[in-house]
């Protein structure tokens, strides 16, 4: 059976950190993406977000906290 994309994100991931420049050249690359992301205005701070949105966003985190055990 195919493997899914996430399972393969995963497994990909996993060599990754095997070795440990490659996986150091990955890490930056996202603080990267993120950097540019926050530069764009795609991602925002909780604290930049109304309150009504910083409510909606913590419930998000938290259901996705309890999914994830």
């Amino acid at each position: 059976m195919p493997l899914s994309n996430a399972e393969k994100q995963k497994r990909w991931i996993e060599r990754q950190k095997q070795n440990e420049q490659t996986y150091s050249e990955y890490l930056r690359k996202e603080r990267e993406r993120y950097k540019d992301k926050k530069e764009r205005e795609i991602v925002k701070a909780i604290s930049e977000l109304k309150p009504r949105e910083q409510r909606n966003k913590r419930r998000q985190w938290r259901k996705n906290a309890q999914n994830k055990k």
